[in-house]
């Protein structure tokens, strides 16, 4: 500044302008200031508006009290939350004293903040106003003076309790599930996506005789007696996602197989993908025995309808045929023989003859089918000389094959040692051989043979005869089917000389069987064991 004794009009004017621009600068500056405060308290009175929003809006309780447990402050979510009307209701409460249900206690609350300053996640169950219990997560965080000494806290509340009965749900359902999946009477099992066991009840482990531990380390090929049927029913579950249902085989531990009903439907993960399959057992191996029990059953009982059928068609038509012819033929005789018609008398006894020598065949095959059904027929196995036997038969039919003038050959070798039962040898040879001649044409053939071969001996009686029809060849060991042709010479059979040779052939374990071709003849088989081995035919 200048001296005012000294002062001119210049430099008061000069003095006057500096002033005037301290001024304006300062005015300046002070018009910022304003500017600037009114901006900062624009902008705390927002956020004041903001947090006093986000307080009074929030769904999530927020808190802060004393360390005491007073209440100082409390957002309208933290009032509805515990039920209270407003915070002058819930300010009468105190947290100190308040019941904690569920987590830790409050007590150990407070050590915990008190030491770390903070408190996060912290599960509990807290009683609202009308007794009822809610479950919250708590977060809190001490605030504290320059003494270090706790002024308050300040906390969030969440309300859980939706996600606690959700979870108690699943827990209890779980349990459920455990339950019945643990106590089932049917196998379940657990299948990832390789097949590989991850789970069983204690029924599929006792169905299938394993630990848990081993049966965890196996897969379903290490059980599987029915790959056939099993395999490719789990691809297509695996792929296809369908729930499938058959049957199928299992093997146990010892080795026993056993019979199963399986209810199989795909597991999927989140993202809907297959990532396994559930499977349902049950045993059916009982049920499928008692089936195949009532089938055995079923088909015997129609083989023995067959048989009784047979039986008395027998008896009312081939026995009362010859006898018959007996009766009939011995009237005539009689009064041939009054006349004394010599001639007559021959040609009626030769009938009676054949006729009884019919019905004499026809009760000697009866007697014995029936003792072989009935089981009261014994089989006494023995080694003796076949072709011995077979020359033996042979001379019991050479009047009937030169009344026929028929050459019976024989092409056997000079032994043929079998282990069999010789009155059923001796019947099988004597109908076979019978048959030849009867369906053989008069100047015919008939070729027996033999041939050993490894553990058995192979018979063939082979004729030159009338053949048999290719649909009657299955015919001809059935009970239960009817098929009778006469002879060259209207000779006829019993009805029962090949179904015996079966049943006797079958009884040493051999096979008997035909070839034939119509108008060219047949040619009969069968076979015998040559060794018995502790005491039973092999």
């Amino acid at each position: 500044m200048i001296n005012h004794g000294d002062i001119t009009k210049e430099d008061l004017i000069n003095e006057l302008r500096e002033l005037q621009i301290e001024n304006n600068s300062l005015k300046i500056l002070y018009e910022k200031d304003i500017n600037e405060r009114k901006l900062a308290e624009k902008a705390l009175q927002e956020s004041e508006e903001r947090f006093r929003s986000l307080y009074e809006h929030s769904t999530i309780g927020l808190y802060r009290t004393t360390p005491d447990g007073r209440i100082l402050l409390a957002n309208p979510a933290l009032v509805r939350m515990l039920g209270y009307a407003s915070f002058d209701d819930l300010a009468t409460i105190n947290l100190q004293q308040h019941g904690f249900y569920y987590g830790c206690p409050r007590a150990e609350f407070i050590e915990k903040i008190e030491k770390d300053g903070e408190v996060r996640g912290l599960e509990s169950a807290w009683e609202r106003k009308d007794g009822t219990i809610i479950f919250i997560r708590e977060s809190a965080h001490a605030f504290r003076d320059s003494q270090a000494r706790t002024l308050y806290y300040d906390g969030t509340v969440e309300d859980i309790t939706e996600r606690k009965q959700a979870e108690q749900a699943l827990k209890e359902s779980e349990e459920k599930y455990r339950g019945i999946f643990d106590e089932s009477i049917a196998m379940v099992y657990v299948f990832d996506n390789k097949k590989h066991f991850i789970n069983s009840n204690q029924a599929g482990l006792d169905l299938l005789g394993y630990s848990r531990e081993e049966l965890l380390r196996m897969s379903i090929a290490d059980v599987d007696a029915d790959p056939v049927v099993v395999l490719p029913a789990h691809e297509e579950l695996l792929t296809g996602g369908r729930l499938i249902n058959y049957e199928h085989k299992l093997r146990r531990k010892d080795g026993t197989i056993i019979t199963v009903l399986n209810n199989s439907r795909p597991l999927t993960d989140l993202q809907g993908n297959i990532s396994g399959m559930l499977s349902t057992l049950f045993d059916i191996t009982a049920r499928k025995h008692a089936e195949e029990d009532l089938k055995y059953k079923n088909e015997e009982l129609v083989k023995l309808n067959a048989e009784k059928d047979k039986f008395f068609s027998i008896i009312s038509h081939d026995l009362r045929s010859p006898l018959n012819s007996i009766v009939g033929f011995s009237k005539l005789l009689i009064g041939q023989v009054r006349e004394k018609d010599y001639e007559g008398i021959e040609k009626y006894t030769g009938i009676i003859l054949q006729s009884s020598v019919r019905a004499m065949d026809l009760l000697m095959n009866l007697m014995e089918w029936s003792r072989s059904q009935t089981g009261r027929m014994d089989f006494n196995p023995e080694c003796f000389e076949l072709v011995r036997m077979i020359h033996e038969v042979v001379q019991l039919f050479n009047d009937a094959a030169c009344q026929k003038s028929l050459a019976i050959s024989r092409m056997l070798p000079p032994n043929a040692p079998v282990c069999a039962d010789k009155a059923m040898i001796s019947t099988v040879l004597r109908n076979l051989i019978s048959n030849a001649i009867k369906f053989t044409r008069p100047g015919g053939e008939i070729v027996i043979s033999a041939m050993e071969k490894k553990d058995k001996v192979t018979v063939t009686i082979t004729d030159t005869g009338v053949g048999i029809p290719a649909a009657m060849v299955e015919k001809l060991f059935r009970i239960d089917e009817n098929f009778s042709t006469l002879g060259t010479q209207n000779e006829k059979g019993t009805g029962l000389g090949l179904i015996l040779c079966k049943d006797f052939i079958e009884k040493h374990g051999g096979k008997i069987w035909v070839e034939s071709e119509e108008g060219k003849g047949s040619s009969f088989y069968f076979t015998l064991p040559t060794t018995i081995k502790n005491g039973k035919r092999i």
